[in-house]
């Protein structure tokens, strides 16, 4: 069987996953093996080896610009596959009054949560957001770094901060009842969040390209849809809180 290896983060595993399945249920004789045990951010990068995957999908660029600066991603190959949003999270009925991003700054506001900007793609684009509300200096003293999106629903639950950035997709059903959207945070404030796919150098060629054209196709399209990773670039109408998770 011609097997494609497919690296994503944690975050994205899930949707990852049941792209995968649906691929080998169309493709007889395709085997896709998936690995999302460790977020992309911490992944080594090591030039002078040769991948131990075909196909990388990540969210947001600065994983994926990474991977093609160091030369394992061909840039040729990268692909825009969906996009999200960028969400405020409080804890339900905190006495911390959070409406928008600018509510960070108050004096009442004691921690805050994202991933480190420097390395954490929604870290980056929080940053990005909380500068472009004139926020970042009051906010930035009380900033706790988080590993990835997931770690800051974690922490938020146990009640050790006030608020937190994720992105607007990791918002479910399933999230944890004690929290709550504060706000989406507008898409004009920070660089557009897409969902990007790429192909290693030296990989599965002509079996990774197969794997990218389903996802761009129309079952791969509705499974991302599903998972709320398919806003079109530039969306940013709807201001609706995920079910199960509004106000």
């Amino acid at each position: 069987a011609n097997v494609v290896q497919v690296r994503t983060g944690p975050v994205l595993g899930d949707a990852v996953c049941e792209l995968a399945d649906a691929f080998e249920a169309h493709r007889q004789g395709m085997r896709v093996v998936t690995n999302a045990t460790c977020p992309l951010c911490l992944m080594p990068l090591r030039q002078t080896e040769p991948a131990a995957f075909d196909v990388v999908v990540s969210i947001g660029s600065p994983d994926m610009d990474r991977m093609v600066h160091t030369g394992l991603i061909d840039p040729d190959s990268v692909t825009d596959i969906g996009g999200t949003r960028l969400a405020l999270v409080v804890r339900r009925g905190s006495e911390a009054d959070v409406t928008r991003v600018e509510d960070l700054a108050a004096p009442t506001i004691r921690s805050v949560l994202l991933g480190d900007p420097s390395n954490v793609s929604v870290g980056h684009y929080a940053e990005q957001a909380l500068r472009a509300a004139g926020v970042w200096d009051p906010v930035k003293g009380k900033v706790t770094g988080c590993r990835t999106g997931c770690e800051v629903l974690k922490t938020l639950v146990l009640g050790d901060a006030d608020a937190g950035f994720v992105y607007e997709f990791c918002l479910t059903s399933k999230t944890d009842a004690s929290l709550e959207l504060a706000c989406l945070v507008p898409s004009g404030s920070h660089d557009p969040i897409r969902v990007l796919l790429g192909i290693t150098r030296g990989g599965a060629a002509s079996a990774a390209g197969a794997f990218r054209d389903f996802v761009l196709g129309d079952e791969g399209s509705q499974i991302l849809r599903r998972y709320g990773l398919k806003q079109e670039p530039e969306d940013g109408s709807s201001d609706e809180a995920p079910e199960g998770t509004g106000g």
